[in-house]
């Protein structure tokens, strides 16, 4: 699994759900305790942390029982131990952040999870509907385009029927703006970016359908 430029640790559980919360923070517990080697510094003692994770059961047991009061008591019982808890996750996200190559081990130890982050992917082109009827915004990714740094032009083309394609304008920048278009049409729009005196440029293909 690939690890993010800058790893994000989350907890397992919500605080909200008392029973799978518990589990949580015993798995967290039981983790640093058993690691403690790769935990230097940590800035909570693990003895109090336990102890709060037993009181929270105790509350916990009492509300189960319908003890009068139990309800607040165990509610303020959860957010102490919450507060601790995020501590610690703030202290091995630092951790992972220092080390990042470690993250998923460090995560895995503590008992928390490390989030996946997939790659933001630049789309070559982007269609936003204007306000106007039948006009249509179109910005194309003049770096996927053409990777020269020499003055370019842009070529436009649509087509309304994904056959037959209808020429745009011929614009200096990498956007420009298609009129006219008829509603509730599926309507493509290839960009096509070239430097002058260059080879044919690669084609970005888009998609636009109104009110998508």
């Amino acid at each position: 699994m690939s690890v993010p430029a800058s790893p994000h640790i989350f907890l397992k559980g919500n605080k909200y759900n008392i029973p799978f919360f518990l589990t949580v923070l015993n798995l967290v517990y039981s983790g640093l305790n058993t690691h403690a080697s790769l935990f230097p510094g940590l800035p909570v003692v693990l003895a109090t942390f336990l102890a709060q994770i037993q009181s929270l059961e105790v509350c916990q047991k009492n509300v189960k029982a319908k003890v009068a009061g139990a309800a607040g008591a165990r509610n303020e019982a959860r957010d102490v131990v919450f507060a601790t808890v995020e501590t610690i996750r703030i202290f091995v996200q630092g951790l992972c952040a220092q080390s990042p190559e470690q993250a998923q081990s460090l995560a895995a130890a503590a008992g928390m999870k490390l989030a996946t982050r997939a790659p933001r992917q630049k789309l070559p082109l982007a269609a936003t509907l204007c306000t106007q009827p039948g006009l249509v915004l179109l910005v194309a990714n003049a770096g996927l385009l053409s990777k020269s740094k020499r003055t370019k032009f842009y070529e436009w083309e649509y087509t309304l029927d994904g056959k037959t394609w209808l020429a745009g304008p011929t614009t200096g920048k990498a956007k420009t703006s298609i009129a006219g278009l008829p509603p509730l049409t599926r309507t493509s729009t290839p960009a096509a970016g070239r430097a002058r005196a260059a080879a044919p440029p690669p084609t970005a293909r888009g998609g636009w359908r109104p009110g998508a």
